[in-house]
């Protein structure tokens, strides 16, 4: 088997983790959630170790360790040598996929995707009924929100999109909007569509300039995973905060609003964007105060919607969330993010939470009037 070939070439990064005593074991938001040493990530890389060296075949423990990761980097981040868990346990996810060990939940996401082109539904017409201003060709500068913000959370595209604008920063949304980047085929295992699904978006990308990126997510596919698949976009790929913190000198004079807020960091934002100084320039002017809960910047913790974890094992998603959205409300009333999918998880949770770039639009006063926030 091809995936098994590819997951022993991991080797070193199974070794390492197989062979260490567990000293990144209260990293993973999994295993706090479940209470399960298997679910650790030495417990989820030794299965993978055992497989990968045909000590036993792929069977429904592998399947469960694999998926039982919601790519959040911590683990990697905590490792004194940086081991690369996520990206070991992605292509053990490729193995349990091609031995038709997917759980339904997995199996679920892939249809949808295969159907649809995204885990949200068909995006075909979504850009134009979102109402957010289109570019035209040739793109030089361009938006890309997500699937998820421009199916499911349109009020903070168009927030973007004013913010943008009242800061000298117009973003008029790509062509290759109405695409999903292909995250949720990477995460689900299905390797081998990801990387035609990649070839496809990144035609559609601007040919230079830079693709504002408004789900965290996204960025972290276009900017680290299409060129682990040979694809290169051909333009700058930029976080919508670092974006938006460019402008605020053109705000400098303008008043906070009065509203105290607590920062949630999402993961792909601060680890594998390190983008965690934009968001904190943003929230210092634009609100009256701001805090940082105990896990922030490059420690902060997973709010359970990452990697293909909702769908695999929604329960554990659930309580990931809870715990999160508590530890966030023990410090503020409202919790501020950058991320659509943690914004989700965290309302799922129990908590009241903006969006950046809708508390920049109501700072300057471009919110969008048409739509409940």
């Amino acid at each position: 088997m091809n995936e098994l070939r590819a997951l022993s070439e991991r080797r070193a990064e199974l070794d390492h983790c197989a062979y260490c005593p567990k000293l990144c074991r209260h990293t993973c938001p999994v295993s706090e959630a479940t209470g399960r040493e298997a679910l650790t990530p030495w417990g989820k890389m030794s299965v993978s170790f055992l497989a990968a060296g045909r000590v036993r075949p792929p069977d429904a423990a592998l399947a469960e360790a694999a998926f039982a990761c919601t790519g959040c980097g911590r683990c990697r981040d905590f490792c004194r040598d940086r081991n690369d868990v996520p990206g070991t346990l992605a292509v053990a996810r490729r193995v349990v996929v091609a031995a038709g060990l997917a759980g339904p939940g997995v199996r679920a996401l892939l249809e949808r995707f295969h159907r649809d082109g995204s885990p949200v539904g068909a995006l075909a017409g979504a850009p134009e009924a979102s109402g957010a201003e289109l570019a035209s060709p040739p793109e030089v500068d361009a938006y890309f929100p997500g699937c998820t913000a421009l199916v499911r959370e349109r009020y903070d595209v168009l927030a973007a999109q004013g913010a943008g604008r009242a800061l000298g920063l117009p973003l008029p949304l790509s062509r290759a909007a109405g695409l999903c980047c292909g995250y949720p085929l990477y995460a689900a295992g299905d390797h081998d569509a990801f990387a035609r699904h990649a070839r496809t978006v990144a035609a559609k990308l601007p040919a230079g300039g830079r693709l504002v990126v408004g789900d965290p997510g996204c960025a972290h596919t276009f900017r680290n995973l299409y060129p682990l698949f040979g694809v290169e976009p051909r333009c700058a790929i930029t976080p919508l905060p670092e974006a938006l913190a460019g402008g605020l000198p053109k705000a400098r004079l303008r008043r906070p609003l009065p509203e105290r807020a607590v920062w949630h960091d999402p993961c792909h934002l601060a680890r594998s964007l390190d983008c965690t100084a934009a968001p904190r320039q943003i929230l210092g002017q634009a609100l009256a105060g701001f805090s940082e809960p105990l896990h922030a910047g490059a420690e902060t913790l997973c709010a359970g919607g990452g990697g293909a974890v909702p769908w695999s094992m929604p329960a554990v998603a659930e309580a990931m969330a809870r715990a999160r959205a508590g530890e966030l409300s023990a410090e503020a009333p409202l919790v501020v993010t950058a991320c659509p999918t943690a914004k989700r998880a965290l309302q799922r949770g129990g908590t009241r939470v903006r969006d950046l770039a809708a508390v920049v639009a109501a700072w300057l006063e471009v919110a969008p009037k048409d739509l409940p926030p």
